[in-house]
């Protein structure tokens, strides 16, 4: 199910998701290892896409996995903009830089 298709059906006043940028260089093992972990604390599922875009990326460069998950989570948000949410909530886990960029790029793109 889509973060719109949840909001279109219970209108709660706040959807929040999470963003997971590696804190440090992990192997994809362990980094899936972390992803599950981190899912399941709050019920979520990680789908194909993103298991398959983060096995795709070079293991080791964080840099690439940040840009990853920054690029997935603007996605998300612009999705979400675009159905009327009255807002976003975006868990960093301490990581501003990425949150930063983010409302940054959404305000360049017109949406904030």
């Amino acid at each position: 199910m889509k973060l719109t298709d949840i909001w279109k059906t219970k209108k709660s006043p706040t959807i929040s998701f999470e963003l997971f940028p590696a804190s440090s260089t992990k192997a994809a093992e362990n980094l899936e290892k972390a992803i599950d972990r981190l899912a399941s604390f709050c019920g979520a599922t990680i789908v194909d896409e993103v298991r398959q875009g983060i096995a795709a990326l070079p293991e080791g460069d964080k840099e690439v996995l940040v840009n990853f998950g920054i690029e997935l989570a603007l996605r998300q948000c612009r999705e979400l903009l675009r159905a009327d949410v009255p807002g976003l909530h975006i868990y960093t886990m301490d990581r501003s830089k990425s949150a930063v960029g983010i409302v940054n790029r959404l305000r360049q793109e017109g949406f904030l």
